[in-house]
């Protein structure tokens, strides 16, 4: 029980993270909007729209990712490979809270 509070734990402050960083993105992106800037300074902000877009979709799956986990968690299904049904090994766990896959089929 300690061990699945560790990960919940866990899980939940990776979440937090990942919302802030697209909170955060949304914010520089309506600040971005609302900034009056000449035709050279929107030229080099439009040049960045494409990482910050990116950054923002990679948050975004990595955030569906934790969510499933803890939904995982929830349902007493957390840390049994999806493909074997097997338990996911600790260390795995460790690296990769939402793993989905022990070691022989994560490949």
């Amino acid at each position: 029980m300690a061990q699945s509070l560790n990960y919940e734990a866990r899980l939940l402050a990776l979440r937090a993270e990942y919302q802030k960083r697209i909170d955060d993105i949304a914010q520089t992106l309506a600040q971005q909007s609302q900034d009056q800037q000449d035709w050279s300074d929107q030229a080099a902000l439009h040049e960045n729209d494409d990482t910050i877009y990116t950054l923002r979709q990679e948050a975004q799956e990595q955030l569906q990712h934790v969510n499933a986990a803890l939904q995982r968690l929830a349902d007493g299904q957390y840390g049994i490979c999806t493909s074997c049904g097997m338990e996911i090994e600790a260390k795995r766990l460790e690296a990769i809270p939402y793993a989905t896959q022990c070691m022989s089929h994560a490949v």
